[in-house]
């Protein structure tokens, strides 16, 4: 919408990607506005202020403390100077007025038809024509389908890994957590190597946060006899290349998610994916392709849906089928234009 006049402005408590940001032309406000604290009260004035110099028109909000924070400030403000509001929902959050927040917007984004579902649940008599499904897209020329990993990042692989050399590699990128999936995933690979499978599990994740899980997880691989099969890595920033490599990719976390990026990422890509039939991550198999859907907690199905995959007797699905990045961010800026500009947007 630049070209139309209009100007953005983020406002975060910081992070990896401020100078990305900055270097694309978009200005960036540091402040705490995500901190679950009485002192992120304090922010108010500040919010307050901002929004007023800047002359902000519309502000989208994505997750709760920013989008409460927001309600408080633009109480503040004469009727005429508050900005609309769009509030793009990530999250299956626990139903209670904290959440409900989210449904206040004047449009609501959904990521996926699970999370607008979900919405209806925590806000019953919410207006079906303030909500719209935008799923996140993927973008096509970070994670592109036709893409294979050159030689020298196979050589540096498998000098990273050599247990993985002469066996096929199942990739489970996930933030280490119990609630991921992990030790599911160990199960797993201890089932394919009982039945004589050759593989080899790269379980992938920022592990800052729980160095207890991680040596957890190492402990079950060994007692599984499977700590040869196994490798527990870092977040990575070669995941095109483990995509691509990847003879299947896995997620498995315990409770429905409302999207799930692994998934997109690597159905963009056309590798064979599996997952629990469920959330987010379930409507894009069953779009894309229903053989990777397994029912919840099912380790029989799992079990033989991954062993069909490496015994060639399931296809791998078409790459591409997934909503683009292009396609979302088009699809969001409608939204904003039609909240902007109401009188260009109307039919």
């Amino acid at each position: 919408m630049r070209q139309q006049g209009w100007s953005s402005l983020v406002v975060s408590a910081g992070g990896g990607l401020v100078q990305e940001l900055i270097d694309s032309g978009v200005s960036h406000q540091s402040l705490p506005v995500g901190g679950k604290s009485p002192l992120t009260l304090l922010v108010v004035p500040q919010l307050r202020q901002l929004l007023l110099r800047e002359r902000v028109r519309l502000v989208d909000v994505h997750s709760r403390v920013p989008a409460w924070l927001l309600r408080l400030t633009l109480a503040t403000l004469p009727a005429a100077d508050r900005p609309r509001v769009v509030t793009t929902v990530h999250g299956l959050n626990r139903p209670g007025i904290w959440s409900q927040v989210m449904t206040r917007g004047d449009r609501v984004i959904a990521v996926s038809e699970t999370t607008q579902r979900h919405l209806f649940r925590i806000a019953p008599g919410m207006e079906q024509r303030r909500i719209q499904v935008i799923p996140r897209g993927v973008d096509a020329e970070e994670f592109p389908a036709a893409f294979t990993a050159p030689d020298v990042w196979r050589r540096s692989f498998l000098e990273e890994f050599p247990g993985a050399a002469g066996r096929r590699l199942l990739l489970f990128p996930a933030r280490m957590s119990r609630s991921r999936g992990q030790q599911e995933f160990l199960q797993l690979i201890a089932e394919l190597v009982t039945g004589g499978e050759q593989v080899f599990g790269l379980l992938s994740g920022d592990s800052s946060r729980h160095p207890r899980y991680v040596a957890s997880l190492r402990k079950l691989a060994d007692q599984l006899g499977i700590g040869r099969h196994v490798a527990i890595a870092q977040q990575r920033a070669d995941m095109r290349e483990l995509y691509a490599a990847a003879d299947i990719v896995l997620s498995l976390p315990v409770q429905a998610e409302s999207f799930g990026l692994v998934v997109a990422e690597a159905l963009s890509m056309g590798r064979p994916t599996v997952a629990w039939d469920q959330g987010g991550a379930g409507e894009q198999l069953r779009k894309c392709w229903p053989a990777g859907a397994v029912p919840p907690g099912d380790r029989k199905a799992l079990l033989s849906v991954v062993q069909q995959i490496l015994q060639g007797r399931i296809a791998a699905p078409q790459a591409g089928c997934l909503q683009s990045l292009h396609q979302t961010l088009e699809q969001t800026l409608q939204v904003y234009r039609e909240l902007l500009e109401p009188s260009r947007t109307a039919p």
